[in-house]
């Protein structure tokens, strides 16, 4: 996760990650590169980004670890209802 900050001093940044136990990357970007990810709707917005740099969530305002943990496990808690589900319809068409 990376968090992106829209043109703060990094000393300003530094001290709400430290407040707020932000332990990931956060980077002040200039208000032109906001047309990389879309409108933005609030300040703090953060992205999730999977490995091939594809956005899969948008979080608006402040969020921390258990937000994007509790995210992440009820995503994949889906994904593994869904290959269950696969898994049971082919048994299913097999046995006939």
């Amino acid at each position: 996760m990376i968090g992106l900050d829209f043109m703060e001093k990094d000393t300003t940044v530094k001290e709400f990650m430290a407040k707020k136990g932000i332990n990931y990357p956060v980077a002040i970007i200039e208000e032109n590169m906001s047309t990389l990810y879309g409108e933005i709707e609030g300040i703090p917005t953060n992205f999730l980004i999977d490995p091939q740099g594809k956005i899969i969530k948008v979080f608006v305002g402040y969020v921390g670890k258990n937000d994007v943990e509790d995210y992440m496990m009820i995503n994949l808690y889906q994904t593994v209802q869904r290959y269950i589900f696969l898994i049971i319809d082919y048994f299913n068409s097999i046995k006939g």
